[in-house]
């Protein structure tokens, strides 16, 4: 609830499911905000001797953050009107973990999550067993990946938390020459388990600034601490490649020690990372795991599924229910709505009634260069085109 009560959104959800607020058995919620709180802070306090003007502005922060939390359950507990239901609050990376192992066919797997960070977590490690999660593993802030990724496609002239895939495709076009340099930012081999570690020299003190490298990582970069966006410059595709394959590596030895540690032979995945197909497609490739299943609204707004799912059945004791096989929930239109809408623009169309010929038409105009709108069926939940709203180029529009 970072950004309000999503109201609309849950006057949709009774109304598609056809039933009221006092229908509700309880209302889940993917955050335990003293919790948040109470890491963030004592991060901060760890940092304050190195950086105590950025540590006390975090500090303030934070509380703000968890003031403005606690006052959205506080309207939510009067929203729902009903003070005997139950309010259940789960924390942020096991809603992660929930939302991909209650949704895969797997009885048995393996269950990572890696984001940019959620109440103080930035990575969670568990074993999922029918209806049961077992926590193994916490990876804390600031050792994350994502986090990292996101300075990078700042540091490129994207918006971060927005255009990361932007840093992703870029780094398609570019050679991994700064490779071994991001592996040092990102991990320390100190234990049987390589996990993901971040090297404070590389980075402001108190993690501050709009893009927290340090001096010494431009330098090895062999560029001068940048005034603006280095989009356009040579070696942006490299600098994305980098990143890109340096979080890939170490995604990749995480997950095999953790395979060999638990023998578990599925794997699930979630969190923001993941909604990166290079890195599960690396995954796929490189790990002795026979399936791999990616909840496909792997960011934030699928921590909402985890925590609907962990309050039906770790609180209310409920068998696992069919795996999740489509996310087209979404608002759909009928021909008739959509023809008001055109005649009302005035816009020439026409409708083709058989399948055949609206891909007949699709293709002619794929074939002339031009960008096709696909519209079938109901929206989809989560950030990803799934066939329902889909932009279709022909390849070359897109080099």
């Amino acid at each position: 609830m970072s950004y309000g009560i999503p109201r609309q959104a849950i006057y949709f959800c009774l109304a598609k499911a056809r039933i009221q607020w006092k229908d509700l058995s309880s209302i889940a919620i993917a955050s335990r905000p003293v919790w948040a709180w109470s890491r963030q802070a004592l991060f901060r306090a760890r940092e304050a001797l190195k950086a105590p003007i950025s540590s006390g502005y975090y500090q303030t922060k934070a509380v703000g953050e968890l003031a403005r939390e606690l006052n959205y359950l506080r309207i939510l507990g009067v929203f729902d009107g009903n003070q005997k239901r139950s309010l259940l609050c789960f924390e942020h990376a096991l809603c992660h973990a929930a939302s991909a192992f209650y949704a895969s066919p797997f009885d048995r797997a393996l269950i990572l999550t890696l984001d940019e960070e959620g109440d103080g977590r930035c990575g969670l490690v568990a074993i999922g067993e029918g209806t049961q999660i077992r926590e193994l593993y916490s990876i804390r802030y600031p050792n994350s990946l994502a986090w990292v990724y996101s300075q990078v496609t700042q540091l490129l002239g994207f918006r971060k938390r927005s255009e990361e895939h932007k840093t992703q495709w870029l780094g398609m076009t570019g050679e991994p020459v700064f490779r071994d340099l991001f592996l040092e930012v990102l991990r320390r081999r100190d234990g049987e388990i390589p996990w993901p570690r971040i090297d404070a020299r590389f980075f402001r003190r108190g993690f501050a600034g709009d893009v927290p490298f340090s001096s010494e990582f431009y330098q090895r970069l062999g560029i001068s601490k940048p005034v603006g966006a280095l989009a356009g410059e040579p070696f942006c595709a490299c600098l994305a490649a980098s990143v890109q394959e340096a979080c890939s590596i170490i995604v990749i030895e995480l997950l095999e020690a953790l395979r060999q540690q638990s023998g578990a032979k599925s794997l699930c995945l979630a969190g923001g990372l993941f909604l990166n197909p290079l890195i599960v497609a690396a995954v796929e490739k490189n790990t002795g795991f026979d399936q791999v299943f990616v909840q496909p609204a792997a960011g934030n707004e699928g921590t909402a599924l985890g925590a609907a799912w962990l309050a039906h059945h770790r609180v209310h004791k409920n068998p696992r229910s069919t795996p999740l096989e489509r996310l087209d929930w979404g608002s759909s239109y009928s021909n008739q709505e959509i023809k008001r809408v055109l005649d009302n623009c005035k816009v020439s169309y026409r409708f083709t009634e058989s399948e055949d010929r609206k891909i007949e038409a699709a293709l002619k105009l794929l074939d002339a260069g031009k960008i096709v709108a696909w519209f079938q069926g109901a929206a989809e939940f989560g950030p990803r085109a799934l066939g329902n709203r889909s932009l279709l180029a022909p390849l070359g529009r897109l080099t």
